[in-house]
């Protein structure tokens, strides 16, 4: 036998509920009316029993109640008698009684054990803890000879009385009230917990995306809720007490009356799914109708729950030719929902819960939610869903995971709001959870491969990067700030060109331009970048570019090697190279002049043709060492030439260099010599003393006129070309000495011959004088 809807047998429950009401509003109206006419009833008392007897006790009540009346005058002339004590004390019910001027004259043991002793307050000071009489007390009417009745909720015990006055008059004509605590406390917690059961009951019913409709015996409609008159397109109160005739065409209204009339005479559940033509859409209508039972088991009526399943018919269709894998991922798709009292029982779950929880709809009611799909992590703790909605009282989303009855977990996504009665408190919470499983896995290995590559990037000796369509970074390596100085947040949003200077952001922008427009990839590029310090970095840069589902470019990604110590070595090569090119012609050429101008002159060239600076000077020391004089120049300006022509050793800056033995290089000549700067356009100038036996012989003088630094290895080739030149100087100068001593010997040597010539012939002629002898 299939089991009956939940919904169902929780509106079997209301109409019980609604039963048990109607029997208590009789008994109050069977009650008034036996008030009513009850002349010589002196004070009432109400009692309410969920049995058949509520008649017969009250009236056994009423009966006792007249028996007392006619002792009490009498008894109370001597109420302070131990037997009237006895008999008062002996009531289950509240008795005191008060005087004109608000004192009590008697409490009975029930009040005593209730409220305390009296300590001679007044009935205002010892029932509410005022100062002054309370503005509803009826005590003027009760002592004018009415009896009354009210109902009265204490603030000092929490409990709820029924009131009975009625007045009493002494022999001697004193006047009392006398009045009756009848305890309902039970009665009213009773009449609450329907209104709440009946206020879940109604909010279920409608606002479930369920249709509903409720008839009795002769069908005709008793309840519907909200979906289902949207469905028929009429208001509720077209609907009630009509019949499917009065609603639908005849033929469906009577298709609709042999099913209803089916299901009430065979006592059993019929389902059935509709197809149904809805504002011109085909839908389909999962129809669930069963029968109404009341308190002794007899129909009373059908009941009838229309889901619309056009999406999951719609879903079924379409997976007729799909993988069971598509399948499986659709029907885990499905969310799971549950409600949940304060009490932390389970009072609902829908199928896919029962699903993705292990536990079936019977067993999970009333199970505790924690052993029922509970979180480690949660349950138990103050991130308790049900704790966090009763401070806050706001709906919220968390990811955690859950036990399912087979003892594994799943990850879930899961959406907690407030569950609220009629009145808005919040009396539990709603659950819904979605199975992320599958897409958590998925991440922790995103996470784990993201994780991979940031340590392999964190060793790498290399820098990683990404951009978007406009350069910027959006991306960078923690390397980033290990090689440049700047943490990836400074750099993320900026180009890699405001890290070059202005020549090189030129030079590297119009070639990434090109590649960007033609979306190709870097290959090999070198750059220059400043650090953060101020230091230039050398990298290699290779990328590709990052396209979109229709090919669009949305940025590149690649590495940035750091090359500058590569660079370095290469520029230390160079320089090597270029110095001993440059020394070497500098000594082909040295060996061949015999001119020191012409020397210098041929130094010059060479410097100026294998460097970057524009002009160039030698200045050669007077025998005296007081002055230095040009000797060879350039591209020098007249009036800059006339300027420094001829200088003085011993004045600054001229002394550090042929005194003090130092070079000079600087990248701001204004600063260090104004007036020369104007007229001679350098912005960088380099001096270098020329060295030659342990003494200054002259100076190597070379300018740059445009905006371009004094790099290492243009220092260290003027530095060694200096050094030569004086070793050559020497040389020279040694050898143009030699061929004068040479020369001057050479005429010694031909008058010495002419000497020897004109002996010889004297040494013949006096020979030849002797032999004539």
């Amino acid at each position: 036998m299939v089991d009956e809807p939940e919904i169902i047998k929780q509106l079997r429950e209301s109409e019980k509920l609604g039963f048990l009401q109607n029997k208590i509003q009789n008994s109050y109206e069977e009650l008034e009316s036996v008030e009513e006419s009850s002349e010589n009833i002196s004070y009432e008392t109400f009692a309410f029993s969920e049995d058949n007897n509520v008649e017969d006790n009250m009236m056994k009540e009423i009966s006792d109640q007249k028996q007392s009346k006619k002792k009490f005058s009498s008894f109370f002339d001597n109420f302070n008698i131990d037997i009237g004590k006895n008999i008062f004390d002996r009531i289950d019910d509240g008795i005191y009684i008060v005087d004109q001027q608000y004192n009590i004259q008697y409490i009975n043991s029930t009040i005593k054990r209730e409220f305390g002793p009296v300590n001679n307050r007044k009935c205002y000071e010892f029932f509410h803890d005022r100062n002054k009489s309370c503005p509803w007390c009826k005590n003027a009417d009760v002592l004018e000879g009415k009896t009354m009745h009210s109902m009265w909720h204490s603030s000092k015990n929490n409990k709820y009385y029924d009131l009975f006055d009625m007045p009493i008059v002494r022999s001697d004509g004193t006047k009392f009230k006398f009045k009756m605590f009848h305890d309902i406390t039970e009665q009213m917690e009773t009449e609450n917990l329907l209104k709440k059961q009946k206020n879940l009951l109604e909010t279920i019913f409608d606002n479930t995306p369920n249709m509903f409709y409720l008839k009795d015996t002769n069908l005709i409609y008793r309840t519907v809720n909200k979906t289902f008159c949207e469905f028929v397109g009429k208001k509720e109160e077209e609907i009630i007490g009509k019949t499917d005739l009065d609603l639908f065409p005849q033929k469906e209204a009577k298709q609709y009356h042999l099913e209803d009339k089916s299901v009430i005479k065979g006592g059993k559940q019929q389902r059935k799914e509709l197809k149904v033509k809805d504002k011109g859409e085909i839908k389909w209508i999962n129809v669930v109708k069963s029968p109404l039972r009341g308190e002794e088991g007899e129909v009373t009526g059908v009941i009838c729950s229309l889901s619309d399943i056009s999406k999951i018919k719609n879903t079924e269709e379409r997976l007729i030719q799909s993988e069971k894998e598509n399948e499986d991922f659709i029907n885990s798709a499905a969310d799971g929902m549950r409600i949940v009292g304060r009490d932390f029982n389970v009072k609902k779950i829908n199928r896919a819960m029962s699903n993705l929880s292990g536990f079936n709809i019977k067993e999970s009611i009333g199970m505790n939610c924690q052993k029922m799909f509970g979180a480690k992590d949660i349950c138990g703790t103050k991130n308790c869903s049900m704790v966090k909605i009763l401070k806050n009282g706001k709906k919220y989303q968390q990811e955690c995971k859950r036990k399912r009855k087979d003892g594994s977990y799943i990850s879930t996504l899961e959406m907690v709001s407030p569950y609220k009665d009629s009145n808005g408190e919040i009396i539990g919470i709603i659950e819904d959870f979605r199975d992320i499983t599958k897409i958590k896995k998925i991440e922790e290995k995103i996470a784990e491969s993201e994780r991979r590559f940031r340590d392999i990037s964190e060793v790498s000796g290399d820098w990683i990067w990404e951009t978007d369509k406009d350069g910027r970074y959006t991306y960078i390596s923690g390397k980033c700030e290990k090689i440049t100085g700047y943490k990836a947040t400074e750099l993320i949003g900026k180009t890699p060109f405001e890290l070059m200077d202005e020549n090189e952001a030129k030079r590297v922008g119009t070639i990434f331009k090109a590649i960007f427009s033609k979306n190709k990839d870097i290959e090999n590029l070198e750059k220059c970048i400043i650090t953060k310090n101020g230091n230039k970095l050398y990298f290699l840069t290779n990328g590709k570019p990052i396209l979109d589902k229709k090919g669009k470019l949305i940025g590149y990604r690649g590495i940035d090697r750091d090359i500058t110590e590569q660079k370095k070595s290469e520029e230390i090569i160079k320089s090597q190279i270029k110095k001993s090119d440059l020394l070497n012609s500098m000594i082909s050429k040295g060996g061949k002049n015999s001119s020191i101008e012409q020397f210098f002159q041929d130094v010059i060239d060479e410097l100026l043709m294998k460097t970057n600076f524009d002009a160039g000077s030698i200045y050669l020391v007077d025998d005296q060492g007081k002055t230095a004089s040009i000797i060879s120049s350039k591209n020098i300006n007249k009036t800059f030439f006339d300027s420094i022509k001829t200088i003085k050793i011993n004045t600054s800056p001229y002394d550090e260099i042929f005194i003090n033995k130092k070079s000079i290089f600087t990248d701001r000549y204004d600063k260090l010599q104004p007036e020369f700067s104007k007229i001679s356009g350098f912005r960088s100038v380099a001096s270098i003393p020329v060295p030659c036996k342990d003494k200054v012989i002259g100076a190597l003088n070379f300018g740059k006129i445009k905006d371009d630094n004094i790099n290492n290895s243009e220092k260290e080739i003027l530095k060694s070309v200096a050094i030569e030149v004086g070793n050559i100087y020497e040389r020279i100068t040694y050898k143009n000495n030699l061929e004068e001593k040479i020369d001057e010997l050479s005429k010694w040597k031909k008058v010495m011959i002419g000497r020897e010539i004109k002996m010889r012939d004297l040494k013949e002629k006096i020979k030849e004088l002797e032999s004539k002898k």
